[in-house]
């Protein structure tokens, strides 16, 4: 899942993103998202604690969108755990 900003992505070679995980666990981190639809294949789970860098030439196509704004907030949440950030 890409998570870096549209400024970013337009002008940057690269992207930060974090992975996606399709083996459910029974217990989440407070950096884990459980995510389902947005065009994925099967029920997900965000790893905000894996951010990573990647050339853009890496990625093949987009998947989907977050568009509900609840649960791109709990991806906020979690990225901002991650980090040690607060609101």
């Amino acid at each position: 899942m890409v998570v870096s900003n549209d400024l970013n992505n337009q002008h940057s070679s690269v992207i930060s993103i974090v992975p996606l995980t399709g083996h459910l666990k029974k217990t989440c981190l407070p950096t884990h998202v459980p995510i389902n639809g947005y065009g994925l294949n099967r029920p997900s789970i965000v790893l905000a604690e894996q951010i990573q860098t990647l050339d853009k030439s890496r990625l093949l196509c987009q998947i989907g969108t977050v568009a509900d704004q609840d649960k791109r907030r709990e991806i906020q949440k979690a990225l901002m755990v991650q980090l040690n950030m607060t609101a």
